[in-house]
């Protein structure tokens, strides 16, 4: 591939639904650009974090080989970005299908899905329930240009951190657990097995939550549909920010959430998320933690029990035996 400054190209009229489809379309790298088969860069199509201006991204200005591949028919660009992560797979790719289907494009249509080079275990499990076929799924790879012979874009759900209400609503008709969810459950999701952003006074919380009915809820270790059905029954969630706060658009609504925020790190994401899906919504910002030099989205807190609990509603029941532990200060 011949290489050039890339152009970002104003959006001007959308086709269908914002939906591109390109004759001989690429995706360069891990998903993170799409481009027509003349090297232009398609502009408000895949979110370039970190950078208002994403011309001004490093992305747009670096220069490096990339292995030419091609492949024939017809692929759906599915990933975004940064799509390694739960809320961005969840409330930026995956509504992508929807948009491609009322564009006229159902996912049975396409012989590719184009998804990020690193899959976790959720990526599968979601794709799955949406119908995409693993023989349909190909990984984009940072080392290579792929080119389609036809590339469907369709365009990311709104602006970073901010999704339109129709996501929430999708998610919920697709993937929300069929059937009556069990007894109202209050859910503290632990951060204990995860190598960042800890909440060093845990224990501490846990022993006053356990009081109101709490317990140890750990989303790593339960596949999609067990995270799903958990928030899809819980009447509280208290936790430290993260993404499996995502999980709120199947929570019930009028539910309560307290999200624990390490200190200088702010983000929208959560606070739309949870108006959207009609939960009562807390933030609780800690204290610093461990070394200062730490970026403050990652580092470590510690939180005032008393300022988590005045945002709880009283415990309608005993705790919960099913699904999880009791919570505990040990």
């Amino acid at each position: 591939m011949a290489w050039r400054d890339w152009l970002w190209r104003p959006r001007g009229l959308r086709p269908l639904n914002g939906v591109e489809v390109l004759p001989g379309g690429k995706v360069i790298g891990d998903a993170r650009l799409a481009a027509t088969a003349d090297d232009v860069v398609l502009a408000d199509v895949q979110f370039l974090h970190g950078e208002a201006a994403p011309e001004s991204h490093w992305v747009m200005r670096r220069r490096r080989f990339r292995r030419p591949c091609r492949l024939s028919g017809t692929a759906l660009l599915l990933a975004v970005a940064s799509g390694h992560n739960f809320y961005h797979w969840l409330i930026e790719s995956l509504p992508r299908l929807r948009l491609a289907a009322e564009a006229g494009w159902p996912v049975e249509r396409f012989d590719h899905v184009l998804v990020n080079e690193l899959l976790e275990p959720f990526h599968h499990e979601t794709l799955a329930q949406l119908g995409v076929r693993p023989e349909q799924i190909r990984r984009c790879r940072k080392n290579r240009v792929c080119r389609v012979e036809r590339l469907v874009v369709p365009p990311v759900p709104g602006p970073p951190g901010a999704p339109e209400p129709w996501v929430v609503e999708f998610l919920r008709a697709r993937l929300r657990p069929a059937g009556a969810p069990p007894a109202p459950r209050r859910l503290f999701l632990s951060r204990a097995g995860i190598n960042r952003r800890h909440l060093v006074n845990e224990p501490e919380l846990l022993a006053a939550l356990a009081a109101r009915g709490f317990e140890v809820f750990r989303p790593e270790e339960r596949a999609f549909a067990g995270q799903a059905a958990a928030f899809a029954a819980a009447e509280c969630v208290v936790g430290v920010h993260g993404a499996a706060f995502s999980h709120l658009v199947f929570a019930p609504p009028g539910a309560t959430v307290v999200e624990l925020m390490p200190p200088g790190y702010e983000t929208p994401c959560f606070v739309n998320l949870a108006r959207l899906a009609g939960v009562n919504f807390h933030r609780v910002t800690g204290e610093p933690a461990g070394p200062s030099s730490a970026s403050p989205e990652w580092r470590d807190l510690r939180v005032d029990p008393a300022a988590v609990l005045a945002c709880l509603p009283p415990a309608s029941a005993p705790a919960p035996e099913q699904g999880g532990q009791a919570a505990s200060a040990g």
